[in-house]
């Protein structure tokens, strides 16, 4: 059913909470509307879910007439221009047939003729239904009596084939108490007999009836239910964890894989069911915030009172209904005000990003919910849900089979899946690998997982990491089961798909849809633990290109974008040519051929137990589609890596390498992101690049036949950058398809011109940062109660976290170019303050705690440094060795270039080192290398004595089992790092010296790594006694990627029988640590080795102290009178507790622009004057001399000087200048 609201809205804002209760309760899929009293070329706010067109001659450019249509986004829809002198808006729609759309509005005073509205009509070709108020009368549509407008509608309408749909109803209440036909509803002869017309009894705030006009169509009209889902955060786990021991001890363990994988679901969803709350299977109907009980009471109140009128049209009677009409009016634009109070009042700087998140949505009707009506297929439009759910599923299986690819394809997965694997021997990292996988591993994976959606079987994460010791265990066996046996259950390669609409696409193509796959949490962790093993193996062994920087931990798109760019900048520098070719391959994922993993794998020379998880994984997959609640039957993937998995990533970049191989071939470069593959080369000219090209995708074309993985040559691009004037650009023709020669190319986010301007990136990334600006902007609306600090939060994640990305490589653009992005920054901090347009931009930047764009190039710059000398990437480090060792500057500089000299200026020093991959597996961290017994006494509240006392104990024991002791410790003075290591007796093993920007943190973990250093050269077994409890935590956190920490925890790892780490609390009397404390504070006297150890966090907190110098030095140069209330340049913290009125009025009057005293500027108009002394208007002025305002002035300051108040962003003083503000009358002045 297709219902369309059609009414004449005497003003849209003027009803628009009518309007909102008509679509909360009859939720019409289309709104047509006359005089909306929207000006041309002006598009209003459009309800939740809709999407609005509105119209206006072009004569009406104050609030008269005009027309409005919204539609819901989920309609498959396009508009019609029209041309005429009527205002029309026509629309071409998809309810399971098309049709069009034509609402009118022709107001008493305009002359029209019938050929204007027939000319209307000539380019619908479609069934259509035509609309609006037209202020005509005749007997066709129920008035007593037609007059001339009357004559002309009924021409039209016999002389076309529409058919009249009013039931004769009154659809108006005139100014002379009568009520008349004037609303029309026209509809072809031939959809007709599908149409009921109703017009409403209630005016609803107008002077029209409303009109529902509702359209019998094949469209799916069955109610949707949600799956029920476990509410986590009400769950009794207590009685969760008693239930799965209950259960598991009355199922017992299976032997085959397939059953107990059910068995273990069985036992989580049944304990679920009796101790997790679900939702309901309905979707909640939806609401309008602000409604309440009393608005519901007032407007039956109304609609009561226009019952009685139309019963016993009195005077009386009428003058009532008006009287409760116009109260049921203010009380909901009341309860609209104050819901929007309450939420944005709930919003603090405390406050969780999700939430407020939620809140955003929650105010801006923001619901990304797209329900699939219909889709369009060559043999005419499905609209039934199950078929569309078919359709979806057989289109995406198709894609997968194998008569969708070469013949060599089919031969070589069939040989490779045919083909036993069992190899001779193998590697100690194969042989690794293969061991079977522990209670930490499982853990560590499911203490970190993040994600609220559970798969097919519901069982969520929230559960994984609630279930019992026993269940734990059990499915640790299970995981075994699998990894030795190598049957992946079946049960778990079932996939549910859920499509997503891509952006800006049509809704009624499968084309349009991106599928989604949900699978088992279960699964899922099992997948994790896999694709960490996997992953060390490969990179242990180097056998993923280091041009492949996907899906690497501490490698990223910055890596590729920071290489590819001094690439061009160094032969920029040097006057050369670069071609660079643009790689699309066609759903890659979807197409490359399981055999290329096992293929890769088998020549890396994994174990058997590996080779046959990945076969039997990537194997027998099944999925299905759910499309408005309704699935699809399950149909298979025959080819592809399954998307969804957290192990697909690692399968896709071990077959996708063999591309690097293939390029390493030639004398090119190339960078490759996932499945984004970009090759250049310097060069003296195009044509010579081109054919180099050429002979590459020769041997990729042969590589896809057997792959699978496809090139979509229409979609790849090639561009020439070089600096020279008129240098000629070639389109490039390959197997007779012109791969286009570009002008910008994007490149993982960044677009990239001819002459590496990067005009055409900051223009797109303004027209992103204007989108996300009216995120600011509501927030910050008249009626929004959210703190100032929260709204700055909001601004450095929504608009400065998109400035930040790349911004060290095209932030050396010229400064007009970077004026593109700064005035939609500036915008959003102004906005976040609640400043006065006029304010002066640095003002702004201090009051907010944010930098400039200047600033923040300088700070993303200085940030490179310990990604630069620290990197994983042997490609990025050969770059910043070669810029070390080159004493030429570069004429066009790179990032890395700059990062690099800035070090110098800020006197880092560093020996740029490769981190390389761990040397034996992480994972296996025993818990027996730390000795931790004497955290079991908390240190506040033990005396030194038990800690002593408690130490010998342990170290006697130690000393007898064969241990000697060792003590570190670091220490710390302004200029110097220094640490020491000794022994027992205070005599010194190793001494040394740091830079002076490194931490005591660095000192210790440096002190820890040369211990473990000394008790792997020397024989006997070492106990290292630490009294720094961070850097044992970080030695413990195996997501810590330090190359001080890896690299000891590496060796304790390896050496774990023979060296162990001890805490001890310091300053308590043990000796050993007081020696070590006293030698490393006495290195600095005398000469010592100067170790070149540091932490990434040591340099990030010498860059804040340089940028922090820079801001200072800038900011004593500076002659403003904001300036005597922020002295330091400091983000002012505002209380908590005051309120966003306040916070406005206070931070206005410290910034020193105001609306009594700039507004001028803005009306340009001469400085104000005070009209009470004759002096010119400041904010000095109305604080402290003003005679206007002596009496209030005295009465709340005293003696107290007023604005020093300024000075201290404290409760009371914000409290006391709001205070005078409000006595002295100026809140709307200010």
């Amino acid at each position: 059913m297709t219902s369309i609201l059609q009414w004449n809205i005497k003003g849209y804002w003027n009803n628009f909470q009518e309007l909102q209760l008509l679509l909360k309760d009859l939720n019409p899929l289309i709104v047509c509307l006359q005089e909306t009293h929207i000006p041309t070329n002006t598009t209003p706010y459009s309800p939740k879910a809709y999407e609005g067109y509105f119209h206006n001659l072009e004569q009406n450019v104050s609030c008269k007439q005009g027309i409005g249509v919204l539609i819901k986004k989920n309609i498959p829809h396009k508009r019609i221009n029209i041309a005429s002198n009527i205002a029309t808006i026509a629309l071409e729609i998809n309810i399971g047939f098309k049709m069009s759309l034509i609402a009118i509005y022709i107001p008493p005073d305009q002359n029209f003729q019938a050929q204007d509205i027939l000319s209307i009509f000539h380019n619908i070709t479609t069934p259509m239904i035509l609309l609006g108020d037209v202020n005509s009368w005749s007997p066709m549509w129920g008035s007593s009596v037609v007059n001339p407008r009357g004559k002309i509608i009924e021409d039209v309408i016999l002389s076309s084939n529409l058919i009249v749909l009013n039931d004769n109803s009154p659809t108006h209440f005139s100014t002379h108490n009568t009520f008349t036909n004037v609303d029309i509803t026209l509809s072809s002869a031939s959809l007709a007999p599908k149409c009921t017309w109703t017009a409403f009894k209630d005016l609803h705030g107008s002077d029209h009836f409303p009109i529902l006009t509702e359209i019998v169509s094949n469209t799916q009209t069955e109610n949707i239910k949600r799956r029920p889902r476990f509410i986590a955060e009400r769950a009794n786990w207590s009685k969760f964890q008693a239930c799965c021991e209950k259960l598991s001890s009355e199922l017992p363990v299976g032997l085959n894989i397939n059953k107990e994988a059910a068995t273990l679901k069985k036992i989580i969803i049944s304990s679920a069911h009796l101790s997790i709350p679900q939702t309901k299977t309905t979707f909640p109907k939806p609401t309008v915030p602000w409604w309440n009980q009393k608005i519901a009471y007032l407007r039956y109140e109304k609609q009561k009172l226009w019952t009685k009128y139309k019963n016993q049209r009195t005077e009386l009677n009428l003058l009532n209904y008006k009287k409760a009409n116009a109260y049921f009016r203010r009380e909901a634009k009341l309860a609209k005000k104050t819901c929007l109070e309450e939420l944005t009042s709930s919003i603090t700087s405390k406050s969780n990003p999700k939430q407020i998140w939620h809140y955003i949505k929650t105010l801006t009707g923001n619901y990304k919910h797209t329900k699939i009506c219909s889709i369009s297929t060559e043999n005419g439009t499905l609209s039934s849900t199950t078929e569309i759910a078919t359709l979806f599923s057989s289109t995406w299986s198709s894609y997968s089979k194998d008569t969708n690819f070469s013949v060599n394809f089919v031969s070589e997965k069939s040989a490779v899946l045919n083909a036993g694997y069992n190899p001779i021997s193998i590697s100690a990292s194969a042989k690794e690998i293969e061991k079977t996988i522990t209670l930490t591993e499982f853990e560590g994976v499911v203490q970190v997982v993040k994600g609220k959606t559970p798969g097919f079987d519901r069982v969520s994460y929230q559960m994984l990491k609630h279930i019992p010791p026993c269940l734990k265990t059990r499915l640790l066996q299970l995981f075994n089961a699998i990894f030795d046996t190598g049957i992946y259950p079946q049960c778990w390669k079932n996939a549910d798909i859920v499509p997503i609409l891509k952006p800006n696409k049509p809704l009624d193509k499968v084309s349009s849809f991106r599928p989604i796959s949900l699978l088992p949490c279960v699964s899922k962790v099992l997948e994790k633990i896999i694709a960490k093993r996997i992953m060390w193996f490969v990179l242990k062994n180097q056998h993923i290109s280091n041009n492949q920087v996907a899906f690497k931990a501490g490698q990223g798109t910055i890596d590729a974008l920071l290489h590819f760019e001094h690439y061009l900048a160094t032969a920029l520098s040097y006057k050369n040519h670069t071609a660079v070719l643009s790689l699309d391959f066609e759903k890659a994922f979807d197409r490359i051929g399981v055999h290329v993993v096992l293929r890769q794998l088998n020549k890396w020379r994994v174990g058997k137990k590996v080779y046959a998880f990945v076969k039997s994984f990537l194997t027998k997959r099944t999925f299905r589609v759910k499309i408005n609640g309704k699935y699809s039957d399950r149909t298979s993937l025959y080819n592809g890596i399954p998307q969804g998995s957290p192990i697909s990533v690692v399968f896709f970049i071990i077959a996708f390498d063999e591309i690097s191989k293939i390029l390493q071939k030639y004398q090119l470069h190339h960078s490759i992101y996932a499945d984004d593959v970009l090759i250049f080369s310097k060069n003296n000219g195009l044509l010579e690049s081109q054919h180099k090209f050429s002979k590459i995708l020769d041997d990729i074309a042969v590589w896809s036949e057997g792959s699978g993985a496809s090139i979509s040559y229409e979609k790849c691009n090639i561009i020439h950058i070089c600096r020279r004037k008129n240098c000629p650009d070639y389109d490039f023709i390959y197997n007779n398809v012109v791969i286009k020669n570009v002008k910008q190319l994007k490149i993982l986010g960044i677009t990239f011109d001819k002459t590496l301007n990067f005009k055409q990136h900051c223009l797109d990334l303004r027209k992103k940062l204007n989108s996300r600006l009216n995120i600011i902007k509501y927030l910050t609306s008249k009626n929004s109660k959210i703190h100032t600090e929260s709204l700055i939060n909001v601004t450095r994640s929504l608009i400065l976290g998109v400035i930040d990305y790349g911004l060290s490589i095209y932030g050396q653009c010229a400064k007009t170019t970077t004026r593109l992005v700064i005035t939609p920054y500036h915008t959003a901090i102004r906005r976040s303050l609640r400043a006065f347009p006029t304010t002066p931009i640095k003002n702004l930047l201090a009051e907010s705690g944010l930098p400039s764009i200047d600033e923040r190039f300088n700070q993303s710059t200085l940030r490179l440094i310990p990604k630069l000398y620290l990197t994983k990437n042997s490609i990025l480090h050969k770059d910043v060795k070669n810029v070390i060792t080159k004493k030429r500057v570069m004429k066009r500089p790179s990032a890395i270039f700059n990062a690099l000299q800035q070090a110098k200026e800020i006197d880092i020093f560093c020996k740029p080192t490769i981190k390389r991959a761990n040397l034996v597996p992480p994972w296996k961290l025993p818990n027996t290398i730390f000795i931790t017994k004497l955290l079991d006494y908390p240190k506040q509240s033990t005396n030194s004595i038990i800690y002593k006392e408690t130490f010998l104990d342990i170290r006697d024991q130690l000393k007898k089992d064969g241990w000697k002791l060792i003590f570190t410790d670091g220490s710390k003075i302004t200029h110097s790092s220094s640490f020491a290591v000794v022994t027992e007796e205070g005599n010194i093993i190793t001494k040394g010296l740091l830079f002076s920007y490194n931490s005591v943190f660095a000192a210790e973990l440096t002190a820890i790594n040369v211990a473990i250093k000394h008790a792997v050269a020397n024989k006997g077994k070492y106990v290292i006694c630490t009294d720094s409890m961070s850097s044992i935590k970080s030695l413990q956190n195996l997501r810590n990627e330090e190359p001080l920490v890896e690299h000891s925890r590496d060796m304790l790892i390896k050496y774990f029988s023979k060296i162990k780490v001890m805490w001890i609390p310091g300053h308590c009397g043990i000796r050993g640590n007081e020696h070590a404390d006293s030698a490393a504070k006495e290195v600095y006297k005398s000469p010592s080795i100067c170790f070149g150890s540091f932490v990434k966090s040591d340099i990030i907190r010498q860059v804040n102290v340089y940028m922090r110098g820079l801001t200072m030095s800038n900011w004593q140069t500076y002659d403003h009178i904001y300036k005597l209330y922020n002295q330091n340049c400091c983000k002012p913290v505002f209380p908590a507790s005051s309120t966003t009125d306040q916070q406005k009025i206070f931070t206005r009057l410290r910034l020193g622009h105001t609306k009594i005293t700039h507004e001028h500027l803005l009306k340009r108009e001469p400085n104000p004057i005070c009209l009470e002394c004759k002096c010119s208007l400041s904010i000095n002025h109305i604080l402290e001399f003003c005679p206007k305002y002596y009496n209030v002035r005295f009465n709340i300051f005293r003696n107290k000087k007023p604005t020093d108040l300024l000075k201290n962003c404290n409760l009371e003083n914000i409290e006391t200048i709001y205070k005078y503000i409000y006595q002295c009358k100026l809140l709307q002045q200010i």
